[in-house]
């Protein structure tokens, strides 16, 4: 997916290629109220639509997320385990957080329709307009061990991860 398609007010992507043969496709996107109903773009894609859409990927599994604390506060990092067309393993690690929205749906956002559909409503009848939407995602290729992918991306990624007042 690129910045202009979701309809992100910022974003940067980027491939590490490591010595060891693996990569890693990094991402982190922004949605600010200024990108009006668009923010909720970030709630919907999860990893099996997009890149088994996009890409020809077939879902594995669904592994149990992994959190990761930012300045005080607990991110839920979705893990999905997909085959890729030529057999190897990609494992997909994916959190999205959406200013207010615990106080509308409680723990566990994993996003995807149903529960943007449910997002949407509760937000319609509570008049709730988020600030912002943020996404950080990494897809890890020929690590195939679970543990040792997580490690990769947040050792490549989340290391400098810090939240901004403004």
């Amino acid at each position: 997916m690129s910045l202009p398609r979701l309809g992100a007010t910022t974003g940067t992507v980027a491939r590490i290629d490591r010595d060891d043969g693996a990569t890693l496709h990094l991402a982190f996107f922004e949605w600010d109220l200024s990108a009006g109903a668009i923010i909720m773009e970030a709630f919907i894609h999860l990893p099996e639509e997009c890149m088994g859409h996009h890409l020809g990927m077939k879902l594995v599994e669904l592994r149990p997320p992994h959190f990761y604390q930012v300045d005080g506060e607990t991110l839920t990092f979705d893990h999905t385990v997909l085959r890729d067309t030529d057999g190897s393993l990609v494992h997909a690690f994916k959190c999205t957080w959406v200013s207010g929205t615990k106080s509308l749906l409680g723990n566990g956002l994993r996003g995807g329709m149903a529960q943007w559909h449910q997002l949407h409503m509760k937000a319609a009848r509570n008049r709730f307009l988020p600030a912002f939407a943020r996404v950080a995602q990494g897809a890890v290729r020929g690590i195939p061990d679970p543990d040792q992918a997580w490690d990769a991306f947040q050792s490549a990624m989340l290391g400098d991860l810090t939240f901004e007042t403004r």
